[in-house]
């Protein structure tokens, strides 16, 4: 899910969602893509033609990805287009670069699924978590130093208060 972090930043891009496409079942959910039900994960990009060209959507999808010759319907290396327009671009694309993305395929888009809610913005919300347990850590120290400092305090009185 990582690609839908890349693609939220693209000026241009209105909004991402992460899913399921291109398989038989009809209730697709993560356990069964990861089971083998047909359909690869995918991501979802809609975005404003008048500020953002399709084919920059395809320039960073072939600058970031690396496809897998990994034959696995989950992690397929796909594109799905939405037009004719979209397909002879993506088209052109690939055959530009069809040494570096000979297992890139492209077919029409199918039916979509979003992805369970976990899975959205999964790694904005891991970012927000790492970023949470970090200020959480960075507060326990803190109240650790000054309890610290407490306890050296009330040594240093009790050392005086022996002396006097």
């Amino acid at each position: 899910w990582e690609p839908q972090a890349m693609f939220d930043k693209m000026p241009g891009v209105v909004r991402t969602s992460v899913g399921y496409t291109g398989g038989w079942n009809q209730n697709p959910t993560y356990a069964s893509v990861c089971g083998g039900d047909g359909h690869t994960e995918a991501i979802r990009i809609e975005f404003n033609a008048d500020e953002l060209r399709y084919e920059d959507l395809l320039k960073k999808f072939f600058e970031s990805h690396a496809p897998s010759a990994e034959q696995i319907d989950q992690y397929r290396s796909m594109i799905f287009s939405n037009s004719d327009e979209q397909e002879i671009a993506a088209k052109q694309a690939l055959k530009s670069r069809k040494t570096t993305h000979a297992a890139t395929a492209l077919r029409r888009a199918r039916k979509w699924w979003d992805a369970e809610e976990s899975h959205q913005q999964y790694v904005a919300k891991q970012e927000a978590w790492s970023q949470q347990l970090a200020e959480q850590k960075a507060a326990a120290e803190r109240k650790a130093a000054q309890a610290a400092k407490r306890k050296q305090l009330e040594r240093e009185k009790a050392a005086r208060a022996e002396k006097e």
